[in-house]
C-alpha cells in the first residue's frame, strides 16, 4: 500500500511459497530482506514450513520448528494478563 515492492516467488511444482522479498521501514531508513521457507512437510494434511530463514542488511537467523500442533487446547489462563512488576 505504501508502494514498496514485494516479489514472492513460489515452486513450480507444488506451488508453495519458497521465498519472499521486500522492503521494509525501520528507524535507520529502508532495509531490503528474504524471508525463505523451507523444509515443508504435512501437519493434518496442511503443508507446513519447518525451516524459516530471515536475511537482511542488519541481520540474519534461522528458525526451525520440530513440532507443530493444530487446534491444541490451551487454558483460558495462558492468556491472563501478566501482574505489574
Amino acid at each position: 500500500p505504501a508502494g514498496r515492492k514485494q516479489t514472492l516467488y513460489f515452486d513450480q511444482g507444488s506451488g508453495l511459497l519458497r521465498r519472499w522479498d521486500r522492503l521494509s521501514v525501520s528507524p535507520s531508513g529502508e532495509t531490503a530482506a528474504s524471508l525463505l521457507w523451507d523444509e515443508y512437510r504435512a501437519v493434518d494434511g496442511v503443508k507446513i514450513a519447518h525451516t524459516f530463514k530471515l536475511n537482511s542488511d542488519q541481520f540474519a537467523f534461522t528458525v526451525k520448528t520440530e513440532e507443530c500442533v493444530h487446534n491444541q487446547a490451551m487454558e483460558d489462563s495462558e492468556f491472563a494478563k501478566p501482574a505489574a512488576p
